[in-house]
């Protein structure tokens, strides 16, 4: 047999060495793609538990609970979750952030969280915010529930969502300004810390 021609079994080992390598080189990437480049925003001076609001936004004399890690993130890497009750916990404003690893992500979650439908009365001149790179504000009867506002933003990778029953104490004025304060917030903390 001639050197240059090659056996049976050295293009099976061939092509098994071959299959082998490219194979490797594929989990290599997959795992290089998945860990390494797994946190794709920038390093913030700042997460999600600094983003308290003041409970004198709410009712007075509300019982708040501290901003604290969710149980359920949603996905996000970073979490946080207030939560105002009053007329003795027969109402209720919720406040949550999420920080995900990808706008992308953070996009989906604020589809989600801003209501679509249900939300769709708009018989106040809510504030509209021009730094927010997704907004939607807005209110509407829940059944079980009476008359609800929500608001969902997104801020680069950060989504926050503010919602309450709205009545006699907790009113469309308070909700704007609770509004307002979380987009100042915001602002402050991505772009002028």
């Amino acid at each position: 047999m001639n050197e240059r021609e090659l056996s049976p079994t050295r293009i099976i080992a061939i092509i098994i060495l071959g299959s082998a390598f490219v194979c490797g080189l594929v989990t290599y990437l997959l795992i290089l793609e998945s860990c390494f480049f797994l946190n794709y925003v920038e390093e913030r001076s700042f997460n999600a538990l600094d983003l308290e609001i003041p409970s004198d936004l709410f009712p007075a004399g509300a019982n708040v609970t501290p901003i604290h890690r969710p149980s359920e993130s949603q996905g996000a890497f970073e979490s946080a979750s207030m939560s105002f009750f009053w007329q003795l916990g027969n109402r209720l404003a919720g406040y949550d952030v999420w920080r995900f690893r990808k706008e992308e992500e953070a996009s989906r979650t604020f589809l989600a969280e801003s209501g679509g439908s249900f939300y769709n009365e708009n018989i106040y001149d809510f504030y509209n915010s021009s730094i927010a790179d997704e907004f939607a504000v807005g209110c509407g009867f829940r059944r079980h529930f009476g008359y609800k506002c929500n608001m969902a933003a997104r801020y680069e990778e950060y989504v926050v969502n503010l919602h309450s029953i709205i009545d006699r104490e907790m009113t469309l004025e308070m909700f704007n300004e609770a509004v307002i304060f979380i987009d100042e917030q915001m602002v402050h903390h991505l772009y002028e810390e």
